[in-house]
């Protein structure tokens, strides 16, 4: 075993005992949230129940959040963001904008053709917990990229030395005739090489990772290892904005901790207090509907051959009163209340419903743009981690992987200087909200102050009307020129001298 495979192993097993910590947490957040979820360190052949699961509020909530954030992130009908040029000089930037428009279309359309949204809604449920991990490769003629959802179970990471993540690894079998598939050009050795012939579908463990090369401190450089049995299968580096293959967002994120905290953790109490509850009501709710009878032990009525049914003749002693039911309370009213309103904090806790119910008065234009913007206020830590350890990293690593596979070197990465990426989700737009409502409420106090021409007078309509298009997401192509405005400006301009002079004439 060579002194890199030495460190490389020993920093998993370190990242391994402390992620190990947070097992029997994460492992709670599976059971209510989760159920059925296939973990890495249950013993071998433990079976996963659900019967001790009896309310669903979380497991809808997961579902529906990992739904909404992939549609606010990433919707499918909408354009999810757009390449921007850093440069100063306005005629360059807008012809080095036009080059990058076609870029970013080709970027949204080679992901939307690929498993991504399947892939990233398998990632989101592992965020709503905690982390999500999903890694971006090259994939095959036909879809050329491929992504992968990475269990949380089975994810090793640790941080690096400015608190990101820098090394990212998982130890799992595989069968032994696929590894030349899934690592095409790695040494096999003897040993492994006999396994392979002889039973290809045996399972080997291999451990795979993927870690930051600090050697180089201007240039972001990646190394990627495939291990088994202390030997090194693989070794690749791979340099460049974009050259790491993984994303790995987190909801919240306390300093110091690798291991994100998500709504379905933040909620545990509140699920475990519902679950208990409704367990509560449905045992007495089976009270209730089966009934309690107390007997007379007089020798004649025997309980264990007595059945209860239409019809049925049951034997008592003379004198006895036989069979003779309890009273059961069946006032339901406080646990209902308190399993609603518990209820109602987990789907606050996990963003469901922000708009309120449906089937009441329909809302206001005005109020559903409130509602959405405090709920991008509410989300706007965690939206702001998706961008960052997300949308950008996965624009970048696409654009990275088109440069290698195209040899289009020669064009820049997507630095956030030269080339940047502007985001335009729903959710996005819905942060803009709140500018565009001060904007509207001071044209509508304006006349009010000054007259009814105040705001033509005050109010560039030339500059308001691209602003406001950019605010809302109006696609700007719509818009008429400047050379086609000031045109139709002329135009009516004569109609109306036109008309001015007939009323004169007349």
């Amino acid at each position: 075993m060579s002194d890199e495979v030495k460190r490389f192993r020993r920093r998993y097993d370190e990242a391994k005992r402390i992620r190990d910590l947070s097992a029997a947490v994460i492992d709670s957040c599976y059971e209510y949230a989760l159920p059925l979820r296939q973990r890495t360190y249950m013993m071998t052949g433990q079976q996963l129940r659900t019967d001790r699961l009896f309310d669903g509020t979380a497991v809808t909530a997961l579902q529906g959040l990992a739904s909404q954030t992939l549609d606010d992130v990433w919707p499918a009908d909408q354009t999810p963001f757009e390449l921007k040029s850093g440069l100063k000089d306005e005629g360059r930037r807008e012809e080095a904008n036009r080059i990058l428009a076609a870029i970013s279309q080709q970027i949204i359309d080679l992901t939307n053709n690929s498993n991504f949204r399947s892939a990233a809604h398998e990632m989101l449920l592992d965020w709503g917990i905690g982390t999500g991990f999903m890694t971006v490769n090259r994939g095959t003629v036909l879809t050329p990229l491929e992504f992968q959802a990475l269990p949380l179970t089975e994810v090793v990471a640790d941080l690096g030395p400015f608190g990101r993540v820098d090394f990212l690894t998982r130890e799992r079998e595989v069968r032994a005739g696929e590894i030349e598939v899934m690592w095409p050009g790695a040494t096999i050795p003897a040993e492994l090489r006999r396994r392979i012939e002889q039973n290809p579908d045996q399972k080997v463990k291999v451990l795979e990772g993927e870690e930051r090369d600090w050697t180089v401190r201007n240039e972001e450089a990646w190394l990627f290892r495939v291990v088994w049995d202390g030997e090194m299968l693989l070794r690749r580096r791979a340099q460049g904005i974009g050259s790491c293959s993984f994303v790995a967002p987190s909801f919240s994120r306390v300093s110091g901790e690798t291991l994100g905290r998500g709504p379905a953790m933040m909620a545990l109490p509140d699920i475990r207090v519902a679950n208990e509850l409704k367990e509560i009501l449905l045992e007495h709710a089976d009270l209730i509907l089966s009934g309690m009878f107390q007997y007379d032990d007089d020798g004649v009525f025997n309980p264990d051959t007595a059945e209860l049914g239409p019809g049925a003749l049951i034997p008592r002693a003379s004198g006895s009163r036989g069979l003779e039911p309890l009273e059961i309370p069946s006032d339901l009213r406080v646990a209902d209340l308190q399993l609603s309103e518990t209820q109602a904090q987990i789907r606050e806790a996990m963003f469901v419903n922000d708009l309120g119910d449906l089937g009441k008065t329909p809302r206001s234009a005005t109020e559903v743009m409130q509602r959405t913007a405090d709920r991008a206020r509410r989300l706007a830590g965690a939206y702001g981690r998706l961008l960052t350890e997300w949308l950008f990293p996965q624009v970048a690593r696409t654009w990275w992987l088109l440069r290698d596979m195209n040899g289009a070197r020669d064009l820049p990465p997507i630095d956030g200087d030269r080339i940047r990426v502007r985001p335009l989700s729903p959710l996005t737009r819905a942060q803009a909200q709140d500018d565009i409502l001060r904007h509207l409420r001071f044209l509508e106090i304006l006349p009010m102050a000054g007259g009814p021409q105040a705001s033509l007078l005050m109010v560039d309509q030339d500059k308001f009307a691209p602003w406001l298009a950019e605010k809302v997401g109006f696609n700007p192509t719509l818009l008429r020129p400047q050379i086609k405005r000031e045109a139709l400006a002329a135009q009516v301009a004569q109609l109306m001298a036109a008309q001015g002079a007939g009323m004169v004439g007349q």
